[in-house]
């Protein structure tokens, strides 16, 4: 919680030397991810800390393939300084081989993926919840 309020206030006096530093890098090679990617890392956190040991693996590298999916999107879209440098880094160096359209594909089947093994557990549950919904509501007629 500190690095995020850190992002915020990237004071000296405020935050400390620590702080304003991390305020900066994240800045300065994230851009406006480094906004909300601190809150975002907590929920995967969560999920690795209660989950089985052979889900931890998944979860991670898809926790890996989000976030880059994530700022390469960023880079794509913003195209001024708060783009991130990690991210326009992967654009110019990449582009060349699969160009802009091969990028945005990249990026829509990495969101995709990553989010779908990330939630996978919740939709099993929506999917329980909701043919326990189905046979009462039928065997009600």
């Amino acid at each position: 919680m500190f690095f995020s309020y850190s992002i915020f206030i990237s004071d000296i006096g405020s935050v400390g030397k620590i702080g304003s530093v991390v305020s900066i890098y994240s800045k300065e090679y994230l851009g406006y991810l480094s906004y909300i990617y601190i809150p975002l890392l907590l929920y995967p956190l969560y999920k690795i800390n209660f989950s089985y040991i052979d889900n931890i693996i998944g979860k991670t590298v898809a926790v890996i393939i989000l976030s880059l999916s994530t700022v390469l999107f960023q880079s794509l879209i913003i195209s001024n300084d708060m783009s991130g440098e990690i991210g326009s880094i992967i654009v110019k160096s990449i582009s060349p081989f699969i160009g802009i359209a091969g990028l945005w594909v990249f990026v829509l089947i990495g969101l995709f993926i990553s989010i779908i093994i990330l939630f996978e557990s919740s939709s099993e549950i929506i999917n329980d919840k909701f043919s326990l919904f189905r046979s009462k509501f039928f065997n009600f007629f």
